[in-house]
């Protein structure tokens, strides 16, 4: 008997010195493996209060000083995203969700149907979980990119790219938790500048 409680005790203490091992690990931060595909873009800020305009052209930021015009392509406010183009914007951009693998995109095919941000209700990247580029997940309280869910992008000037949200939180973890800093963009994109579809 005293054998008995003896190795369950060891057993007990084992797996909690394994739970302890693998929280420990978590705090260290595990990351993503980046993809070595696409313009990588790291940690790029979402603010709460107004958007975060990028140029997919010039590779970054754009004051929102600047939002009524087509410097900018692609604008991000929490787990919202914006495009320029459509009745609220200046530019010729416009949005849709392709489903498959990044690098697997070769070229946009002709009958592809671009959506625009026409009001806050009807923007060209549906917002919502399940609705465009993300899952929200009550249980753990966190924002999770779907797999296979590629943007693809008409660009203010009308040239196109192709975008991919690899993570919502600073420095990429791979599981984030609520301990997590969110807002924080980690994406990668491709822009084809010569105005064709093809991404070869």
């Amino acid at each position: 008997m005293q054998t008995n409680t003896l190795h369950r005790t060891s057993v007990l203490i084992l797996a909690f010195a394994a739970l302890l091992t693998t929280a420990c690990n978590k705090d260290k931060g595990a990351t993503l493996t980046l993809p070595t595909t696409g313009t990588i873009v790291q940690n790029l800020k979402a603010d709460g209060e107004q958007y975060t305009l990028f140029s997919l052209r010039e590779n970054g930021l754009v004051a929102n000083t600047d939002s009524a015009t087509n410097k900018w392509d692609i604008g991000f406010k929490k787990t919202t995203l914006i495009i320029n183009g459509g009745t609220l914007r200046t530019g010729a951009g416009g949005a849709f969700i392709h489903l498959g693998d990044f690098d697997a995109l070769k070229t946009i095919a002709d009958t592809a149907t671009f959506r625009t941000d026409n009001d806050a209700e009807s923007l060209a990247i549906k917002p919502g979980s399940g609705n465009g580029w993300y899952n929200y997940s009550p249980l753990t309280n966190t924002v999770l990119p779907i797999t296979g869910r590629i943007l693809v992008v008409r660009t203010a000037n009308g040239n196109f790219a192709k975008l991919e949200i690899l993570s919502y939180y600073k420095n990429i973890p791979k599981i984030p938790t609520i301990r997590d800093d969110a807002r924080f963009y980690t994406f990668r994109y491709t822009y084809q500048p010569n105005g064709t579809k093809n991404f070869d």
